[in-house]
């Protein structure tokens, strides 16, 4: 081998090191932090709006897990959504995330945080929906003999869903101002069911069954498995004393 080219190829190799090296932000600048988000769309758009609170906390610079709860009512927000929000409903949250960033890399001529961090994810997602519901049932009824008389009853509908998602994104922090958007894929499970319903009341659509990949009718009771899909922002605060590295640039 040229000995030119030895001598490049050590030089690089040596670059790339440092470059590495050298651009890595100490990992004590992360342990230990907490950040406050919100979520806006859920809010917002949902059809099973919510208000919700997260924190997010930073185990290491590249792992960090985070808790989230919600919760909704037809009534809380500004608009009803004519349908999509139905009377009454009630609708809880709760999330819990594991993340994995990508290593924080500062700017080698700066020595400046680079912008946005990158990560990975894994979500458990539950969320509960109760929604009342006032219908004519019959009641005393005989397989193939209809029911003896028919009555107007109360009762909830309830579809408590659970789901995990794999989800990738991107966290920008601007000295204390936090900004992250999300999307991902996964997989629910979802049960439903009629509380407060008489054993003997009985409709067209109250006694469902599993129907399998697709849901035919969400307020219909059983058991559903499909796929799931999900789409984010959340607008956060960072707690605690910023580092003097970190003010006023993105990490």
């Amino acid at each position: 081998m040229p000995e030119f080219f030895k001598k490049f190829l050590f030089l690089t190799v040596g670059l790339l090191a440092g470059q590495s090296a050298g651009a890595q932000l100490p990992d004590t600048l992360y342990r230990g932090r907490l950040i406050l988000k919100v979520a806006p769309l859920s809010a917002a758009f949902d059809p099973h709006q919510t208000y919700q609170l997260g924190v997010e906390y930073f185990v290491s610079q590249r792992w960090s897990v985070q808790q989230e709860i919600g919760y909704g009512r037809y009534g809380l927000f500004l608009h009803a959504n004519n349908g999509l929000a139905d009377r009454g409903q009630q609708v809880w949250r709760y999330r819990a995330e594991g993340r994995k960033y990508r290593p924080a890399r500062s700017d080698r001529l700066t020595g400046q945080p680079r912008a946005g961090r990158p990560y990975l994810a894994y979500e458990f997602l539950f969320k509960r929906v109760h929604l009342p519901q006032s219908q004519s049932v019959g009641r005393d009824c005989d397989s193939g003999m209809g029911c003896a008389y028919f009555e107007q009853i109360d009762y909830t509908n309830a579809r408590d869903a659970y789901t995990l998602h794999f989800k990738f994104g991107k966290q920008y922090i601007w000295d204390r101002f936090v900004l992250d958007y999300y999307g991902g894929i996964g997989w629910r499970i979802l049960s439903i069911r009629n509380l407060n319903l008489p054993v003997d009341a009985q409709t067209n659509w109250l006694r469902g069954e599993e129907r399998g990949f697709w849901i035919a009718n969400i307020r219909q009771p059983g058991v559903y498995s499909l796929p799931s899909a999900c789409l984010g922002l959340k607008l956060g605060i960072l707690c605690g004393k910023v580092p003097r590295q970190l003010r006023n640039n993105a990490w």
